[in-house]
């Protein structure tokens, strides 16, 4: 850019001189002609035609733009989405014509949101949900769950309601035929144009500083603006000066700066937009001016007292001769080129910064930009109207250095819709310094804003660690923001410890605020009468809800540090998987609180603060306890599978609406066994003496936490036990009553060989008091080896073998031998059941292996293939004997072969008064024989001689029976 033709040419090969010398081609071919209109480049028309210079863009782009504009508007009049791709390609467009024309920027954010509307978590109107909203959403509609992130845009899209207001203003800002010039730098004989406007009550008034001269206006709303809000007419005050100037020919290549005392009209003019229709259309007529009029446009909010001594206020109700009316400098209300030690006395600034930062560096504006090392403190006092060039300057500043200075920022409170937002992003404190101060008095009508930038630091978070032990913790409650200290509330173990490169967590919790966030999807078991009324203390009506003050007797961390050690990263709100897995963390947590009742935690918190009171009179109150944490970064208290078995526990469950404890804890078994194969099940080490060995184990589920979680969650699940109603004898009876008569009857050999080992299964199980799954371990060998011996022995009776593998036993040849009477005292024939048992299965072709055996398959039989005709006996006898078994009693549901007749044996002994020993002599095949868990190997022989000394006492059970 030269004053000449010739002279632009002179810089332009000066600057391919240069450029070639440091190996940077350039063409003087490539270059235009030099121009005051040179069209296009980069996007942009700079033009420095008419004595300023100014930006536009192409007749073209300008013709697309209302061409996009239009597809947009005929899309949202005719239905209520509209093509994604295509929409987000204009967006593109559209943002590229915001570098020439900066007004558009804010009616583009009806087409952001109308393009984001597809992803999760938004709302009806296009903007994101907060983090409390979407767990709402997830209360309400569990489904939502399977939102993600990584889904595709769909092909078309629904457009948002804020989308048509932004349609309206841009249609509008693109009316003019031709595309209008922005001014960038206006000429030397264009000036700058101070406004002032206020609206008070009926009244308004606005002031307007030209050329030396003083131009003002005032007067009364009409009667059609009695009902507008104070907001609106303060803004229609400002653009009906504005516009009035304008048509005057006031304004025409100028920079204008309107000063109001109202907040909300400066923040509806900068965000182009109001929730306000009749606001909207005030900003949209004032960003139309702004856009088409040649205007460089600034709205400044001052405060109300400058407003008052410059005059404007009392102008607005009539009064003419306050402030510049009555002859002040115009120019003294607009101090947006002094920086605050031009308004103040620089020695009282001085002595104040250095009071608190001690000796300092204040730099000069010529200073800003020759960032260098300083090891004092530098300060930053640029002038409102310069304050974003030393912002900029500033971050590069820090960019460069960013260890080495400390950086102290002071500028006065106007034009801050220019440098705001990047000092609070720059520095890591900002605080004002309000009016009638010693440093800053009333007159300066605006208070000081105060910026602070550390330098980065040299040293590991480790270094800024607070106190570890509890007892000196200070944080307020993540809910109700209540002070907690010296243990009240629940406190996460990394409070006050960095973890990695993660600063303290600084979680803590009011008891009673620490509750669930799944909104009562986990089952808590509640005491009820025989009548199925709740039956609840008021004490215990939030139970396994809240926390408890002062709970140390459990590992807790808070949910984001867990999501730490699980997923090596921070919670995000906006991913379902990580807003259900914090629910999740939260249950195990609560769970694991309430395995230790309220009085264990009340007297635990107490005996600590009366140790911590000793200790304190001693000298070492802060090392009396052992530092809660911090813990690794990593899931060492078994959390994974805490959150598996929580997941698990919701599904649906047989005897009521959800699985039993005993379902979900299958999984910490899976967990632990799989964990001692791995390598770091290795790890751990043995302890051993003589052959007594205890191992040291690794494994997370077996820690402290996980214990307690899970105690805790049973605790808060319970237990719905179902057993198998126990067989009385009489009904036993009956049933073989009705083997008897059948035995008698006509039949194949293969239904009197199932007809025996029914009888066989029943007798069995009854008599020797057996499970149903042990019945089929009974040895057709065993028993026939000594089925002739036990009848010829002076107590006459039958030996029952059981062969197989045994817990906690060793070996694949275990017998176990069951001596029981022939005939019991309710006149039940054990002999004569099992010896037709036994014939029959060799007329059936085999005497070896188990008694009950598959014919097709060889396989030995299970005990519920006897069930359905058990089952089917037990109807007969409900409908023949009901003194027996009441009408009302499901049998399918109360009886089964697996405990009833257990059950039915076990009462027979104890209405029969036989004593503990006799029982137990009857189980002793349970109780591995010998010490330390092992058994020794002895023929079958060798276990009927050791059985034979003891028969008087073994046959006393059957007997009874």
């Amino acid at each position: 850019m030269g004053h000449s033709a010739e002279e632009c040419r002179l810089v332009s090969r000066r600057v391919a001189s240069l450029l070639n010398s440091l190996g940077l081609q350039d063409a003087a071919r490539k270059r235009r002609e030099e121009s005051q209109t040179p069209g296009a480049w980069a996007g942009a028309i700079v033009m420095t035609a008419d004595g300023f210079v100014s930006v536009s863009i192409s007749q073209e782009r300008w013709d697309k733009a209302k061409c996009i504009l239009n597809w947009i508007q005929e899309h949202v009049t005719t239905g209520d989405d509209i093509p994604f791709k295509l929409l987000e390609s204009h967006r593109g467009f559209l943002i590229y014509l915001v570098r020439t024309y900066p007004a558009l920027n804010p009616y583009l954010k009806g087409i952001h949101l109308t393009l984001d509307s597809w992803q999760p978590w938004r709302l009806d109107d296009g903007w994101r949900m907060t983090l409390a909203e979407i767990r709402a959403a997830l209360d309400d509609h569990p489904d939502f769950s399977s939102f993600g992130t990584g889904e595709k845009a769909p092909p078309r899209v629904k457009w948002v309601p804020r989308l048509i207001n932004d349609l309206e203003a841009l249609l509008l800002l693109f009316a003019p035929a031709m595309p209008p010039r922005r001014p960038m730098r206006l000429s030397a004989s264009a000036f700058a144009i101070y406004q002032f406007g206020d609206a008070s009550g009926t009244g308004f008034g606005s002031s307007l500083f030209l050329n030396g001269s003083i131009y003002y206006r005032h007067g009364q709303w009409s009667s059609s603006y009695s009902d507008e809000s104070s907001n609106f007419l303060e803004l229609a005050n400002l653009i009906h000066a504005i516009e009035d100037a304008h048509a005057k020919g006031l304004l025409s290549d100028s920079e204008l700066f309107v000063f109001t005392d109202n907040s909300a009209a400066e923040g509806a003019f900068y965000k182009g937009t109001s929730p306000s229709r009749r606001l909207f259309e005030l900003v949209l007529r004032l960003r139309s001016l702004q856009m088409n009029a040649g205007l460089a446009l600034h709205v400044i909010h001052v405060s109300g007292k400058r407003m008052i001594a410059q005059g404007t206020d009392a102008l607005s109700r009539g009064i003419t001769t306050a402030g510049v009316m009555a002859g002040m400098e115009f120019s003294s209300f607009v101090p947006l080129h002094e920086s605050v030690q031009q308004r103040q006395d620089p020695n009282v600034i001085f002595d104040w910064v250095s009071s608190w930062a001690g000796d300092s560096v204040w730099l000069t504006p010529e200073d800003w930009f020759q960032p260098r090392s300083v090891t004092t403190p530098c300060v930053w006092t640029p002038p409102p109207a310069a304050a974003d060039v030393a912002m900029d300057q500033l971050g590069k500043w820090i960019h460069m250095r960013p260890a080495d200075t400390t950086h102290i920022i002071i500028i006065p409170r106007l034009m801050t819709s220019r440098w705001r937002k990047i000092l609070g992003k720059i520095c890591d404190l900002v605080f004002t310094v309000p009016l009638g101060t010693p440093i800053w008095n009333f007159s300066q009508f605006e208070p000081l804003i105060v910026g602070i930038a550390l330098p980065f630091a040299g040293t590991s978070l480790g270094d800024y660690a607070g106190p570890h032990c509890w007892s000196q913790w200070k944080g307020r409650c993540g809910n109700c923001r209540k002070l907690l200290v010296d243990g009240g509330g629940v406190f996460c173990a990394n409070f006050s410890s960095p973890r990695g490169h993660w600063t303290p967590c600084q979680q803590a919790w009011c008891g009673k605020c620490y509750t669930p966030l799944d909104n009562g999807e986990f089952k808590v078991a509640v005491p009820k009468d025989a009548d199925g009324e709740v039956v609840l203390e008021e004490k215990d009506k939030m139970r396994y809800l809240e926390a408890r003050d002062g709970d140390l007797v459990t590992p807790f961390q808070c949910e984001t540090c867990h999501v730490r050690n699980l997923l090596g990263r921070d919670p995000q709100p906006n991913l379902a998987s990580d807003v259900r897995l914090i629910k999740l963390i939260r249950r195990a947590n609560l769970d694991a609180f309430w395995c230790s009742e309220p009085k264990t935690v009340m007297g635990t918190l107490r005996e600590a603060r009366r140790g911590l009171r000793i200790a304190s009179s001693l000298g070492f109150r802060d090392n009396l306890f052992t530092p809660l944490g911090p813990y690794p970064l990593e899931d060492v208290v078994g959390m994974r599978a805490a959150t598996v078995m929580l997941e698990i526990s919701k599904n649906p469950g047989i005897n009521d609406t959800t699985v039993q404890y005993g379902t979900v804890r299958k999984f910490r078994s899976s967990f632990s066994n799989i964990h001692k194969a791995s390598k770091e099940g290795h790890r751990g080490a043995v302890l051993m003496k003589d052959t007594v060995k205890m191992s040291i184990s690794s494994c997370p589920t077996d820690g402290l936490f996980f214990e307690k979680f899970t105690k805790g969650c049973h605790k808060r699940m319970g237990d719905i036990v179902i057993p198998d109603r126990a067989l009385s004898v009489d009904i036993l009876v009956e049933i073989f009553n009705s083997l008897e008569g059948e035995w008698g009857a006509v039949m194949t050999d293969r239904e009197r060989w199932r007809l025996a080992l029914e009888g066989c299964f029943y007798i069995i199980s009854f008599v020797c008091a057996l499970r149903g799954e042990e019945v089929p371990l009974t040895n057709l060998a065993g028993i026939r080896e000594h089925l002739e011996e036990s009848g010829r022995h002076k107590a006459p009776h039958v030996v029952v073998a059981l062969l197989g593998r045994f817990k906690n036993e060793h070996g694949d040849s275990n017998y176990h031998l069951l001596p029981i009477v022939n005939v019991t005292h309710s006149g039940l024939e054990p002999r004569k059941w099992i010896e037709r048992g036994v014939v029959w299965c060799e007329r059936m072709g085999y005497t070896r292996g188990p008694l009950f055996k598959d014919l097709e398959t060889g396989e030995k039989l299970k005990a519920s293939a006897f069930e359905a005709q058990f089952f089917r006996r037990l109807v007969s006898i409900q409908n023949s004997r009901p003194d027996l078994i009441g009408a009302g009693v499901d049998i399918e549901e109360q009886y089964g072969v697996s405990r009833s007749f257990r059950r039915g044996a076990t009462s027979r002994a104890a209405d029969m008064l036989l004593p503990p020993n006799i029982t137990n002599a009857n189980n002793r095949w349970r109780t591995v024989e010998n010490a330390k868990g092992k058994q020794a190997n002895m023929s079958i022989r060798d276990h009927y001689t050791d059985v034979r000394l003891a028969l008087n006492l073994l046959l006393q059970f059957s007997a009874a029976m």
